[in-house]
């Protein structure tokens, strides 16, 4: 087993998971989109995807971050404020934002 010091390894997690821990190199995850609310503030859930995990995003506004959670886990946070984005822009913005890879069917 070839030891890496402290620093390498950690640069090396962050390129294995991005910094908001997504899935998006694990390849493309189906979900239904499910319930959206809000306009300042909103969240957006992603259920029923074909992992077994359920996405969440949730944005309080005034320039604030968003956050980025898998299974109600916090796994990051996004600059982007999703809330003013129409359905369709959603999923690439979260997806951008996140570090996922989510699909709709």
């Amino acid at each position: 087993m070839k030891w890496l010091a402290p620093g390498l390894v950690l640069l090396a997690l962050l390129a294995a998971c991005g910094s908001g821990s997504g899935n998006a190199d694990a390849g493309p995850v189906t979900c239904a989109l499910g319930t959206m609310y809000g306009s300042v503030s909103c969240t957006f859930q992603f259920a029923t995807c074909s992992d077994g995990h359920n996405y969440d995003v949730s944005c309080t506004g005034g320039g604030a971050p968003c956050t980025c959670q898998i299974d109600t886990k916090t796994v990051g946070t996004s600059t982007n404020n999703f809330c003013a984005l129409m359905p369709d822009e959603i999923v690439a913005a979260v997806d951008s934002g996140c570090g996922w890879n989510i699909q709709l069917p």
